[in-house]
């Protein structure tokens, strides 16, 4: 059987030195119609609507110099038992634990910026999660 691959482009600007911050995810359509849907907390402008950016849209800001504070991640029409994990890397604080599903990740009200994130699917092998990020004053890291 051929596996079916979910591309997960996951892009975040992690802040050096200035603020600029913005997250595009990436999502190959399958024939079951598997989405994926997001949204993110953004410095001065707090909350995107929820899960109001899907299947590659951009969420956060470019050209603004505002940071990315946390994430919300969650998938649409995957067989019962599949769940999406990931967790974030913030500014002061480290690595914070795993959350699933559409659970916040990251801090707000706290101003600080995310710097890293890791994504994973668990409950299956017929799906894949890939990301890379986009560093500040640096580019894309595969």
């Amino acid at each position: 059987m051929q596996k079916k691959i979910i591309v997960f482009t996951l892009i975040i600007t992690i802040i050096l030195c200035v603020f600029s911050t913005f997250t595009q995810v990436s999502f190959a359509q399958t024939q079951e119609n598997v989405s994926i849907k997001y949204c993110s907390h953004v410095e001065k402008k707090g909350w995107e609507s929820d899960f109001s950016k899907a299947d590659g849209q951009t969420s956060g800001t470019t050209g603004q110099s505002l940071r990315l504070e946390a994430i919300k991640i969650k998938l649409d029409n995957l067989p019962s038992g599949v769940s999406v994990k990931y967790r974030t890397h913030v500014e002061s604080i480290g690595w914070q634990g795993w959350v699933s599903d559409g659970q916040l990740a990251g801090t707000t009200g706290q101003c600080l910026r995310l710097e890293a994130i890791q994504i994973k699917l668990e409950g299956t092998t017929d799906y894949k999660v890939q990301y890379r990020a986009h560093v500040e004053s640096i580019g894309w890291q595969d």
